[in-house]
C-alpha cells in the first residue's frame, strides 16, 4: 500500500490519507467477485502477461468501458473504466 506524508502530522484528515493508501487491487466496482478469489484475475495476468500486453490489457478495458458507459443497464461501466486506469497509472508509475 501507498503511504502518505500527513501520517506524521497531526491535523490530517483521515478520509484523504485513506485514499491515498487505497490502491487499485483494494478496489472492486460492482460486487466482490473478484477480491473473493484467492488471487484476482488481473494479479494472474499480471504474472502471465509481458509487461506491454498488461498495459495493452489495462488500456483495452478502459476504452471498453468509456465507450460502453451508459449503454447496459445496471452497469457501473464509469467507474470499471477509472478501476482500469487507477491500476493503469500504478503499473506506469504515474500519479
Amino acid at each position: 500500500m501507498k503511504t502518505h506524508s500527513c501520517e506524521k502530522e497531526i491535523h490530517c484528515d483521515t478520509d484523504e490519507r485513506h485514499k491515498m493508501q487505497t490502491t487499485a487491487d483494494d478496489v472492486q466496482v460492482g460486487g466482490t467477485h473478484y477480491k473473493d478469489m484467492g488471487m484476482q484475475p488481473w494479479a494472474v495476468m499480471e504474472v502471465v502477461l509481458t509487461r506491454e500486453e498488461f498495459i495493452g490489457f489495462l488500456k483495452g478495458n478502459v476504452i471498453k468501458y468509456s465507450m460502453r458507459q451508459g449503454k447496459k443497464q445496471d452497469s457501473d461501466d464509469a467507474n470499471k473504466a477509472r478501476h482500469y486506469a487507477a491500476k493503469l497509472k500504478e503499473v506506469l508509475g504515474t500519479p
